[in-house]
């Protein structure tokens, strides 16, 4: 059963609000088997709500947050095991209410007050909130927090167990499925071309200078099978979030742990793939939630040839979510590849797969390819960067940044 409904409120919370409320009050009223009464409801889109859709119920037992993932022809599974996460020792807020069925996934909360972890990287930003020194603190701390809980839960579980994780919805299924088919199955359009997406995606790229040895056709390629394992018999696990990144997260301030939110990924993952999306998104991928902006302030340019595409971009992220990026490479991904080559689980080609994980971030969350969300320029930085994160470079010194910095992580 498709998940229309769910996928109709979440198209009009961003173009008509009013008739999204009435959908999604209809909805919970008619299709959700409540221990309460719900009185009214209210959408609340956020730049963070690309595939979701959140907000507050009013209800005979209070009010109440909600929120629930929109994945079309997704493959649903055990979703949303709070109970797991509890088990292991992750700070996080439990739901109310949990429905599971296929086209009526939701997550009731009782109502809480605290800014996400989004919020306060986007308020530090712009100014809004002063000081960023207890923010990067609280990450910092997270993070240490989270390769213990890494290390506690780590084991080995069969190929065929890990390859009905959820973390792979995020990543292989998207990749390997109907997504990436489904996204970009036809023209790209650029600032003064429009081309095949797949004439875009064999050639060869040079990004700010750096020559990519590889097309987006072959990494692509390389990206599904590594994703999916292949040659395992035996995956080394830990009990994961998933989906852990800012928006995901709550700050409750310096006296509280940052605290877990969602758990609608949550399984034994190989932290491989368990540490990309927070690793990801919470840093480099700003341009991803606010495109407009990024437009505004940056500048993309590229050159297109018959076998080639050279692009020349000044964004970069900020300070803030840079030091996020470097704690968690630091304090999650450093440690955890040593406990992985520690105890013989440390496979190849872990960076191609962390890698290929990272790539369906920017590649793949969104469809770069819709003009009503992204213009030409953001889409092609976008598309640059799923080259940088999932690509390596041709010169053996000259590297892709992404690539080194993994590197220079590596066990010795």
């Amino acid at each position: 059963m498709p998940d229309i409904a769910l996928e109709d409120i979440h198209r009009l919370q961003k173009t008509d609000v009013n008739a999204g409320n009435g959908l999604l009050l209809r909805f919970v009223r008619e299709e959700l088997e409540l221990p309460f009464q719900v009185e009214s409801v209210e959408l609340r889109p956020s730049a963070v709500s690309l595939n979701s859709i959140s907000g507050v119920l009013q209800t005979s037992a209070g009010r109440k947050f909600f929120k629930t993932h929109i994945e079309p022809a997704s493959v649903v599974g055990e979703y949303y095991n709070v109970e797991l996460l509890k088990n292991a020792g992750y700070p996080i807020i439990a739901p109310v209410f949990v429905s599971t069925v296929y086209g009526k996934q939701f997550l009731i909360y009782d109502w809480f007050e605290a800014p996400s972890l989004f919020e306060t990287i986007r308020a530090v930003e712009t100014g809004a909130r002063s000081g960023e020194r207890d923010l990067i603190e609280a990450a910092q701390a997270s993070d240490g927090r989270l390769f213990e809980l890494y290390a506690n839960s780590f084991c080995m579980v069969e190929a065929e167990t890990h390859a009905r994780q959820p973390v792979h919805q995020l990543f292989l299924h998207r990749l390997a499925g109907d997504r990436y088919k489904r996204f970009y199955n036809g023209d790209f359009v650029l600032s003064h071309h429009r081309i095949p997406f797949s004439d875009l995606a064999r050639k060869k790229w040079v990004i700010n200078g750096v020559i990519y040895r590889d097309t987006l056709e072959t990494i692509v390629a390389r990206a599904v099978d590594a994703l999916r394992f292949s040659g395992a018999s035996r995956v080394p696990v830990v009990t994961g979030h998933g989906d852990a990144h800012a928006g995901n997260l709550f700050f409750f301030g310096s006296e509280r742990p940052l605290t877990y939110f969602d758990p609608a990924f949550a399984g034994a993952h190989s932290p491989l793939l368990d540490v990309i999306k927070p690793l990801i998104h919470d840093s480099l991928l700003k341009w991803l939630y606010f495109p407009d902006e990024t437009a505004a302030r940056n500048t993309i340019a590229y050159r297109l040839t018959t076998g080639m595409i050279a692009v020349e971009h000044n964004y970069s992220p900020s300070a803030t979510r840079m030091a996020l990026f470097d704690s968690k490479l630091k304090r999650v991904v450093e440690p955890m590849l040593g406990l992985l080559k520690t105890n013989g689980g440390l496979v190849g080609n872990w960076q191609v797969v962390m890698q290929a994980a990272a790539m369906c971030c920017p590649l793949l969350t969104m469809n770069l390819a819709d003009r009503n969300r992204f213009n030409p320029g953001v889409a092609l930085l976008g598309l640059a960067m799923a080259i940088e994160l999932g690509g390596c470079g041709e010169h053996p010194v000259r590297k892709c940044w992404f690539e080194q910095r993994l590197e220079e992580n590596a066990p010795q």
